[in-house]
């Protein structure tokens, strides 16, 4: 059976340049449906169920961090490769917690991505050679931050409903974004305002810049 891939990416150009690299690789099998956000990612898992997710970070409606832990969460065995342009050991690390399999830069080449896939496939974890693993280690061992322990108390719905505010939707906007009732996107907002101890829009996106929910 070849390994099936999704591609999330909110640039239809990186979705089409992977599916077209991956897709020439034996045995591997690119869906014919990519995601560009993560809700997008959730429903698309949920109904093709593919081996592993080349997941990136920065995107609107739901950023691939919260993907990657509501993916953890659901389908378990479903491995998630974090591909993105943000060089960092702290981003690194929050995908890792988040439930990454592996975490590899954008500018990567071709046979170092499809080394990390297999890696994956093999039940081991890969992180990009860009990063510096004692400095990853130190991220991963440090304890989350005031802040950032709020934030993994709020519930999924919750955090996308952060997220969607600090882009700067109405709630309005954001009931039919997510389907659901003006009110209950009020409850959701008005429960997490608590949560975080934030008290107006203003303060909500600039508490989500510094928990790189967005850039």
């Amino acid at each position: 059976m070849p390994v099936r891939i999704l591609i999330v990416d909110d640039q239809e150009l990186i979705c089409e340049g992977l599916a077209a690299l991956l897709g020439n690789v034996p045995g591997f099998e690119v869906l014919e449906d990519s995601a560009r956000d993560g809700i997008e990612a959730l429903e698309l898992v949920a109904r093709h169920g593919p081996d592993v997710v080349l997941m990136d970070i920065a995107m609107p409606r739901m950023n691939g961090i919260e993907a990657t832990r509501q993916i953890h969460q659901r389908f378990p065995e479903i491995k998630v490769l974090v591909l993105t342009i943000t060089e960092t050991e702290a981003q690194a690390a929050a995908c890792l917690k988040a439930g990454a399999h592996g975490y590899l830069m954008k500018k990567t080449n071709h046979a170092e991505l499809e080394d990390a896939i297999r890696q994956l496939l093999a039940g081991r974890s890969y992180v990009s050679r860009h990063l510096d693993s004692e400095r990853l280690a130190e991220n991963m061992a440090q304890p989350g931050t005031r802040e950032e322990s709020r934030f993994d108390e709020l519930t999924p719905r919750e955090r996308q409903v952060m997220q969607l505010i600090a882009e700067g939707h109405s709630n309005k906007r954001i009931s039919d974004i997510l389907a659901v009732g003006v009110k209950t996107v009020e409850t959701h907002r008005t429960n997490m305002m608590r949560k975080m101890d934030v008290h107006n829009a203003a303060e909500i996106t600039s508490l989500a810049h510094r928990l790189g929910i967005i850039e």
